[in-house]
């Protein structure tokens, strides 16, 4: 009866001494890395999608703040940037105070692009040569539209010669070389209401002069023949419109005007100074 006895107590000292035993056998190891290996595949997926949705978010929101520096720009500087990437880049780059190359590529690595309408300030397609103000503009914009493009996956290709591929993919009409999704970012300007018109009259038989800014002086016809002269401009928001009393090119500041709003500005000259008309 003995025996039986002993082999109970030896077999709880070996329960015992297993209990104490530190580590895993290979068979729990290997149990271990199975649900960890089902939890990742369960998990990563999740992950690696918010990881992308965040970088596409960031992304859009890095080109509606690039569009709003570029406004910036063109507003304050009275001229928009020609496609040249380093005219481009540079002109954003002042306003959002970062190095041109932030501007010219996304995080990802790949270049961003700059589209202009080719129909711009033509009704014919023309490769848009930059704008600086000067004078003024004799006639309004015709289609006055820019795009900030950005692909997550690959550099943006060369911005569209015509008219019809750029309306294309400004509208996301079928086939459109470039279709906005998850990875392709698309930020548009219309800059139509930047552009002021200004109306200018003189009913004497001596020339006025009218300037933009600290720009060059430029005369209003005289009258003749009972009709006055008359000269129309269209000119930047926040412009800042001087104009001066007859003769040209030596008459003086008579009236300074800001245009900055949509209204047409008249302002007629009667000789002895310039009044303002209603629309």
């Amino acid at each position: 009866m003995r025996t039986p006895r002993t082999r109970f107590i030896v077999g709880r000292s070996h329960l015992r001494a297993r209990a104490a035993q530190s580590g895993f056998t290979l068979i729990e190891v290997i149990g271990v890395l199975s649900i960890m290996a089902i939890l990742a595949s369960v998990i990563a997926p999740s992950v690696f999608d918010d990881i992308k949705r965040a970088r596409q978010d960031k992304e859009s929101l890095s080109l509606e703040g690039l569009a709003g520096y570029l406004q910036n720009f063109i507003v304050d500087n009275k001229r928009i940037p020609t496609r040249t990437i380093a005219d481009w880049t540079a002109a954003i780059a002042s306003q959002a105070t970062l190095p041109a190359a932030k501007i010219e590529f996304n995080e990802r690595g790949f270049r961003r692009g700059y589209y202009v309408d080719p129909r711009f300030f033509s009704t014919t397609d023309t490769n848009f040569p930059g704008y600086t103000q000067t004078t003024g503009l004799s006639n309004q914009p015709v289609s006055p539209r820019i795009m900030l493009i950005s692909s997550l996956t690959a550099n943006v290709p060369a911005a569209p010669t015509t008219a019809a591929a750029f309306d294309a993919i400004w509208e996301q009409a079928a086939g459109a070389s470039l279709v906005e999704g998850p990875d392709i970012k698309i930020e548009r300007l219309n800059l139509r209401n930047l552009f002021h018109r200004v109306i200018l009259t003189n009913e004497h038989t001596t020339q006025p002069a009218y300037q933009l800014e600290a720009g060059a002086q430029s005369s209003l016809p005289a009258a003749s023949g009972g009709i006055d002269g008359l000269i129309t401009r269209y000119v930047m928001d926040k412009t800042r419109l001087n104009l001066m009393s007859d003769p040209f090119p030596s008459g003086t500041l008579n009236q300074v005007v800001l245009i900055s709003s949509p209204l047409n500005y008249t302002y007629r000259n009667t000789g002895s100074s310039w009044e303002w008309q209603k629309p």
